[in-house]
């Protein structure tokens, strides 16, 4: 599977601005190819939103983009994982939508949120409590963000697990 990293630098609180920015990455990851674009986490709000995570308009707006992302991704043949801020039942995550051909796949929740240093993911989102495996085209890919992938016996380990996947590292 060829993946494109979508490195791209989204501004804090300018969802429409990212939005596009996400759209010019996945034109020129289609020139290229890719079947897979991944990009940064929260990269449709920027990161880190803040304070702006307590205004229903701004998530809200944030969900209106990636649902629009779905939609836009109908003929597309390549898949996206975006980062943005899903809202269940009255509770803000920071988390990564797998999104391919016009359907949202899944939602993937944060685990571990740092909260040190300049971090302070705790006091704005609720932590995710499940591990996500999806099968992508052929393949089955584990989905976490960030931190999650720096905790020892953490989300990473469950996911190598061999009855669950396996996985081949190149280096």
């Amino acid at each position: 599977m060829k993946i494109a990293l979508a490195q791209i630098n989204p501004t804090v609180g300018e969802v429409e601005h990212n939005y596009h920015l996400i759209c010019k990455s996945i034109s020129d990851a289609k020139q290229k190819k890719a079947e897979l674009v991944v990009f940064p986490e929260l990269c449709l709000t920027g990161y880190p939103p803040k304070d702006l995570l307590m205004k229903k308009k701004f998530v809200a707006r944030n969900l209106e983009m990636i649902q629009r992302i779905v939609t836009e991704s109908k003929d597309s043949e390549v898949a996206l994982i975006i980062g943005f801020v899903d809202l269940q039942d009255d509770q803000l995550y920071n988390a990564a939508a797998i999104i391919d051909q016009g359907k949202l796949l899944g939602v993937y929740h944060k685990i571990h949120l740092p909260n040190y240093d300049v971090f302070d993911e705790r006091r704005y989102f609720k932590p995710g409590t499940e591990t996500k495996l999806v099968s992508l085209r052929g393949k089955k890919i584990g989905i976490t963000i960030c931190e999650d992938i720096w905790i020892d016996q953490g989300p990473v380990t469950e996911l190598a697990v061999p009855e669950k996947t396996r996985f081949q590292y190149y280096m």
